[in-house]
């Protein structure tokens, strides 16, 4: 019985280790995607936030950002299908962010990305 407690405290050790590993991999690839918005460079923002809702899906600082990111490139795009793609992404991305969090300090105006979505 004693080696039953000793496996389950390894395992939940083990799990509280990949947590924080994994937290710290989404904070890292914020901090990048931060850096390439601040340098004016969306579609490497858009990149690094990608990567960290890959590793998080509801991860909503990640989840937002990530809805800028793919509205700020979607409007640089010539091709009319391509930008309305990006838009689509943008507003997936906003709802599902008000879903995880509805009180959000940076709630995103989710008609806003429909609107573009819609109507470029």
């Amino acid at each position: 019985m004693k080696n039953v407690y000793v496996v389950l405290i390894a395992i939940f050790s083990l799990f509280c280790i990949i947590q924080t590993g994994q937290a710290q991999e989404i904070t890292e690839l914020i901090v990048q995607g931060d850096n390439a918005y601040k340098s004016f460079d969306n579609p490497a923002a858009l990149a690094f936030y990608k990567k960290a809702v890959e590793t998080d899906s509801t991860h909503y600082e990640a989840l937002w950002k990530l809805a800028r990111a793919y509205v700020d490139v979607g409007e640089t795009l010539s091709d009319k299908e391509e930008r309305k793609a990006y838009y689509k992404n943008a507003e997936a991305c906003a709802q599902k962010s008000v879903a995880i969090n509805p009180e959000g300090g940076q709630r995103i105006p989710v008609s806003e990305y429909c609107n573009r979505a819609c109507c470029p």
